[in-house]
């Protein structure tokens, strides 16, 4: 599984990707939430990890972009 993690804490991205990765999946770590959008346009994921509070975008509003563009990508806040 391709999973995005957004997360603007390095040490808890890091950590969350660590442990993933060790689960067997593919991992990419993006601490703002602008980034993460521009990212998500041309590639797709599996399902994201996302925090509410991001500098760029906040959570909330990369997931209305991500809607607005009628992507489904399934996420956890």
């Amino acid at each position: 599984m391709r999973i995005l993690v957004v997360e603007d804490t390095q040490v808890l991205g890091q950590a969350i990707c660590e442990r993933l990765t060790s689960l067997g999946h593919g991992v990419d770590l993006m601490g703002d939430g602008k980034k993460a959008d521009e990212l998500l346009r041309y590639q797709s994921v599996d399902l994201i990890l996302l925090d509410l509070n991001l500098p760029g975008l906040s959570g909330l509003q990369l997931l209305q972009k991500l809607r607005q563009r009628d992507d489904d990508t399934r996420f956890l806040l």
